[in-house]
């Protein structure tokens, strides 16, 4: 069948003969970090769940956004084992297509984001506590500080997104620009492994983004000592 490109299916043995130490030791990185990452998500769940104080819906929001990212890195260890062992493949030309999509709704994503935001923030103004109030104030004003909460958590993700987002996709465009087969196939190779390195990077902000992330993640006895360690390092 005619080799095409594809957006899950970068390289394999096809089009990579006479470097393929090269493209495993690319690969053999992006597997430790997704290996990082699979071991992290654990860790950041139970962050998470013990932070305090913390609504239980918005835990779960949280839990869902880490959960999602381990399931996505189990289901990129299939995809390296094809890319690595795989001979040949049908591929379809979907890949204009799927970034027109994906450019689409990232542009949709961040402007519902902002107007959602500005929604939560006007009404506070309008269901303020004041004396005398009502329940139903009380229990808006509320709903609303944690709405706000959550998304200003929420903004520290997404304004460093479009930053980290620069170098994988660096190279994915550097694989449109030169011509050499291989060059092609490297800067696809070092695109999947910017990508890994993407989904770590969220991984961590989302723990250094609350403080109370970080309280739960002290409540766990190993980085207690981490934490400690580093604070006497910082007073000496």
């Amino acid at each position: 069948s005619q080799m095409s490109f594809n957006i899950l299916i970068w390289v394999n043995q096809t089009n990579s003969v006479g470097h393929e130490s090269v493209f495993q030791i690319v690969y053999y990185v992006e597997v430790a970090i997704i290996l990082f990452i699979l071991l992290s998500v654990p860790v950041a769940i139970i962050a998470v769940w013990r932070a305090v104080p913390m609504h239980a819906n918005t835990r779960c929001i949280y839990i869902a956004f880490l959960l999602h990212y381990f399931l996505a890195s189990v289901a990129r260890i299939s995809l390296i084992y094809h890319q690595a062992y795989g001979q040949s493949m049908d591929e379809y030309y979907t890949l204009y297509l799927h970034f027109s999509i994906q450019s689409a709704f990232t542009l949709v994503g961040y402007l519902a984001f902002a107007l959602v935001f500005l929604v939560n923030w006007l009404l506070m103004g309008r269901y303020k506590v004041r004396l005398p109030s009502n329940q139903y104030n009380v229990n808006r004003n509320y709903q609303l500080r944690e709405n706000l909460m959550v998304m200003k958590t929420l903004s520290k993700l997404v304004l460093m997104t479009p930053f980290i987002y620069i170098p994988p996709f660096s190279f994915f465009w550097l694989s449109f620009m030169v011509r050499e087969q291989f060059l092609q196939c490297l800067f696809k190779a070092f695109f999947d492994l910017g990508i890994s390195i993407f989904t770590a990077a969220l991984i961590v902000r989302l723990l250094t983004a609350d403080k109370r992330f970080e309280k739960g993640l002290r409540s766990i006895a190993a980085f207690d000592k981490l934490y400690k360690c580093r604070a006497t390092e910082q007073s000496s």
